[in-house]
């Protein structure tokens, strides 16, 4: 988006714009909502995380933002739902960024799966955009 169309000139419902990303990707979807919200982008309407590594280093935090969503503000970016798995090592940044969005008034729907494995992990998740925005499941 950056510099280019916004997204009703794109065709787009600009009220229901997500970014999504898993693993690294879930990462780097949430320094791009950070990101959105410190350009005046569109507002997002959602964030998905799905067992994102908040531990991305500095080359794959920066290759576009420079954010680094484990330590940047999250006062004012898009809700979220972020999904983690307890045998997932990336579980706990997951569970942390989070507590984080709640604690800075941000709407969050946490899934916690417990799996043998998390390659075992469904992917025909209920990542349903109206759960309560307290509860974790």
């Amino acid at each position: 988006m950056g510099g280019g169309p916004h997204p009703p000139e794109l065709g787009e419902d600009s009220q229901r714009l997500v970014v999504a990303g898993e693993g690294p990707g879930g990462g780097v979807a949430a320094a791009t909502a950070l990101y959105a919200r410190d350009q005046n982008w569109p507002s997002l309407h959602r964030q998905v995380l799905i067992r994102p590594s908040m531990r991305i280093g500095p080359v794959a935090s920066s290759l576009r933002y420079g954010i680094r969503p484990a330590t940047a503000s999250v006062e004012g970016v898009a809700s979220a739902t972020v999904v983690t798995v307890t045998t997932d090592s990336t579980a706990e940044g997951g569970v942390r960024y989070a507590a984080r969005l709640r604690r800075a008034g941000i709407e969050v729907v946490g899934l916690r799966y417990e799996l043998g494995s998390f390659h075992r992990m469904p992917y025909n998740l209920d990542l349903s955009l109206h759960r309560n925005s307290k509860g974790q499941s």
